[in-house]
């Protein structure tokens, strides 16, 4: 059986990955869920979301039953210059009943416009439901594209927190803590005061995640000269594993849901709506920027037993799939 994927963790049509190690923790989990609906032996073409495509790249997803748009905020269309889904004529003119999963929308204040709805028309699937990562962007996929089907199911990096591992999640404080910074939304005041505080709350026992292509840079700026983890995903995991307890502080989202896969305790400074729409669904532990007191009160006793992933909405989007590739296999 064969799947496309738009994929965010793709930068280019030569496969070169996205600067942001965040898409790659995206696209981690949109495998990983996809094999586990389609089975281990699926070939999954993957074309990027971030370059627009070209007839060569639109022909690897030739013949794939479904063709999915894997997760990241890129669910927003304009004619005038390009968003982060580069789409282009090729695009428009080949891409047809795409699935989307877990996509969420691009940020507060971007209106979906009659382009935004005659490309979901045409290229976004009818029959299909759409998963999308929180109710903000389900909205504004109902109301705004008017697409029909459309399930809240939260981010696919979020499908494996069920109440069994929740609970089973450490509530005390850690002795060392990694920390991120976000390149392009930078707060020089904000983020010097987040490492002072850090600092003493856990007795400069820091490790820095340079996520973003530009984050290991903007942090030295600010005066941190402390250990930094290697800027690569493979890196980040071999310390999620290596048997010491961390907790996890920081702007970048998807390094603090993959901590949490890996049971350290994580805490988001949510610095868009992404962040903050997630948290009002799911209860991911999150605090403004400038919430000092809420940063040292989670420090020292706050926890991740809160945390509600939609295990009702994720089952009934992934049935439209398994009963497919049941159908299929037995016939």
């Amino acid at each position: 059986m064969k799947i496309g994927l738009i994929d965010p963790s793709l930068y280019n049509n030569q496969g070169a990955p996205s600067p942001n190690l965040g898409d790659q923790v995206i696209s981690r989990a949109v495998h990983r869920e996809l094999r586990l609906i389609f089975g281990e032996a699926t070939e999954i073409v993957s074309i990027p979301s971030h370059a627009y495509p070209t007839a060569q790249s639109v022909a690897l997803l030739k013949d794939a039953q479904y063709i999915f748009v894997g997760g990241s905020n890129l669910l927003y269309f304009r004619w005038w210059r390009p968003a982060s889904w580069k789409l282009g004529i090729v695009g428009l003119t080949f891409y047809r009943n795409l699935i989307l999963m877990g996509c969420g929308w691009g940020g507060y204040g971007i209106p979906s416009g009659y382009y935004g709805r005659w490309v979901a028309r045409t290229i976004l699937s009818s029959e299909c439901g759409h998963s999308v990562r929180d109710g903000y962007t389900r909205d504004m996929a109902l109301h705004g594209l008017k697409l029909a089907k459309v399930i809240n199911t939260a981010c696919p990096t979020m499908w494996g927190l069920t109440p069994d591992f929740v609970r089973s999640l450490r509530r005390t404080r850690a002795s060392s803590c990694i920390f991120s910074l976000t390149d392009y939304d930078k707060d020089q005041n904000a983020d010097k005061q987040l490492i002072r505080e850090l600092g003493l709350l856990y007795d400069s026992n820091l490790l820095f995640w340079p996520q973003g292509a530009g984050d290991l840079e903007y942090v030295r700026a600010l005066g941190y000269s402390g250990p930094v983890i290697e800027r690569s995903l493979e890196s980040f995991l071999n310390v999620l594993t290596s048997g010491v307890e961390y907790d996890y502080v920081g702007t970048r989202l998807h390094a603090g849901i993959l901590c949490l896969e890996h049971g350290v305790r994580s805490l988001v400074i949510a610095i868009d709506n992404r962040a903050k729409e997630i948290s009002a669904d799911t209860g991911l532990p999150t605090i403004e920027r400038s919430d000092v007191t809420g940063l040292v009160k989670w420090v020292e006793r706050g926890d991740c037993a809160g945390i509600t992933i939609p295990i009702e909405s994720i089952d009934a989007w992934r049935r439209q799939f398994i009963f497919s590739a049941s159908k299929r296999v037995a016939t």
